[in-house]
């Protein structure tokens, strides 16, 4: 029986051709007709960037414009992250129409007197024009990376495009692990699908095909003991990557005129171990540095590393270089990188929980400290704080406020957590259970809200929670009726029924 051969294409893909050969199908319809989606699934590693770098690249060589953004596992809590990622949304753009919007999503973009989730839909639309236009002067492909992690406004944005987009020349494509998944992107993936979407699952590559990857990495055929180890990857193609690197970096490979075969039989059983087993290796300062960097992020500011490590940003260059050499990480810019997400999550993973607590809670002091965004330091703080640290309940509040037009979600979540850092029996309680009150009406979850309202209006509280700071005139909720002394803010401002009160629910 002949043996099968596996071509790698000409940029090294291995082991895709079908699924490349669809996504180029969906390239060479962009513009011929309805707008379209494309979903690749698959487990980490499994190669869903590595086939999206593909297109990518296949879209450049057309001279069609690229739009490319990912979700990250520490922005949940950034109303639209990915969106910004993807569109270059800021106030520092040097496209006037995405800093417009970047100063939307900053809160300079003159909406005081929005009503709740106005702002969310203002920088929706927003969007969807600023797309439009962009597909008027020549087709789109737009990518948004690993929506497992992207925050609910996001999520919307990107189904807002391609509902709203369907005859524009816009292919959207949206990558994903297969599980655990949100039940927010859940739905995103069945209303992509119902739109007419198109989905790839990435499965494992065959033996013949981590035969040729290891052909392609080593320049020589991998021998049968060799081949044995290599199937402890399961298919998986950047574990298999990761388990030869491993082997030529500890000189645990030697090479024939015919074949390169493993002068050892074990390997880690998981790529975990096996990073764990290269840390072992690393200087202390170094390691402490990767782990910091772990903390804050997959992709982040050298001088963030270094401001939390509190050393020099050259020091901390020069003693990440190990790192560098070990092929943990890359440079972009000024970012460290993880090389992937899975050396990221085994190396936070590596941090006791509570070394990770306390360094979260390092990271959010330090980004404070420099004037950061509010809503770029409430996951840290969220993951670092426990019950009694005033001072994250404090940053929390101000950070859900800085959320509230953007998305609702979010500062429900945000405000659940201040309210669970406070100690029992503390000043603020009243204020913060009537923002969560608030934020649960943004939200729509209306039976909650009442359940909430009553319970305070129930026991003795603080006066001020039964109108809202400010004046009547100059509140960011809808209201129906203007709330007086006897009529708390939450029984009149939409979506609560008129009329309800102390003795009555809807």
């Amino acid at each position: 029986m002949a043996e099968s051969v596996v071509v790698p294409s000409a940029d090294g893909l291995i082991g895709r051709a079908a699924e490349l050969d669809l996504a180029l199908g969906e390239l060479d319809r962009l513009g011929q007709g309805p707008s379209s989606v494309l979903v690749v699934e698959g487990e980490a590693g499994i190669g869903k960037t590595r086939l999206v770098q593909s297109l990518v690249g296949e879209a450049r060589s057309r001279d069609l414009r690229v739009l490319s953004g990912g979700g990250h596992p520490f922005e949940r809590t950034r109303p639209f992250g990915l969106a910004a990622s993807a569109l270059g949304l800021s106030a520092r753009s040097t496209d006037p129409r995405a800093a417009a919007i970047g100063r939307l999503l900053a809160g300079r973009g003159g909406e005081a007197s929005a009503t709740p989730g106005d702002i969310q839909w203002r920088v929706v639309e927003e969007i969807v024009d600023l797309v439009e236009t962009l597909c008027a002067e020549r087709p789109v492909l737009l990518v948004t990376e690993d929506v497992h992690w992207a925050d609910p406004a996001s999520l919307l944005a990107v189904l807002s495009l391609t509902r709203q987009l369907s005859l524009a020349p816009l292919l959207t494509v949206v990558t994903t692990r297969s599980s655990p998944l949100p039940g927010s992107v859940v739905r995103l993936l069945d209303d992509l699908a119902a739109v007419g979407g198109r989905s790839l699952c990435l499965a494992p590559l065959t033996a013949d095909e981590v035969t040729a990857l290891a052909t392609h990495e080593l320049g020589a055929r991998p021998g049968p003991r060799l081949t044995a180890l290599l199937a402890k990857a399961g298919g998986n193609p950047l574990w298999a990557t990761a388990m030869l690197r491993s082997l030529a970096a500890d000189s645990g490979l030697s090479w024939s005129a015919t074949e390169v075969e493993a002068t050892v039989s074990e390997l880690p059983a998981s790529l975990g171990d096996l990073v764990d087993r290269r840390l072992r290796d690393l200087p202390s300062p170094t390691l402490e540095l990767l782990r910091i960097a772990a903390v804050l992020g997959d992709a982040v500011s050298l001088r963030d590393v270094a401001a939390v490590a509190r050393r020099s940003a050259a020091e901390a260059a020069g003693q990440l270089g190990e790192a560098y050499d070990a092929q943990l990480l890359d440079r972009v810019d000024e970012r460290v990188v993880f090389r992937h997400q899975l050396v990221h999550d085994a190396i936070y993973q590596q941090v006791p929980a509570p070394a990770r607590r306390v360094l979260h809670r390092e990271a959010a002091v330090t980004l404070m400290a420099a004037g950061a965004d509010p809503l770029a330091v409430a996951d840290h703080l969220v993951r670092g704080s426990e019950r009694g640290d005033e001072e994250a309940a404090t940053w929390l509040r101000r950070a859900a406020r800085g959320a509230a037009g953007q998305a609702p979600p979010v500062t429900l979540e945000l405000v659940r957590r201040a309210e669970a850092l406070l100690p029992g029996g503390h000043r603020d309680a009243d204020a913060v259970s009537a923002e969560v009150v608030q934020a649960l009406l943004r939200a729509g979850d209306v039976t909650e809200a009442s359940a909430r309202a009553e319970a305070v209006l129930g026991r003795p509280h603080a006066a001020e929670v039964d109108t809202p700071s400010g004046s009547p005139s100059s509140q960011r909720w809808p209201c129906r009726t203007v709330p007086t002394s006897s009529s708390p803010w939450w029984r009149t401002a939409s979506p609560l029924p008129s009329g309800w009160g102390r003795s009555s629910r809807w």
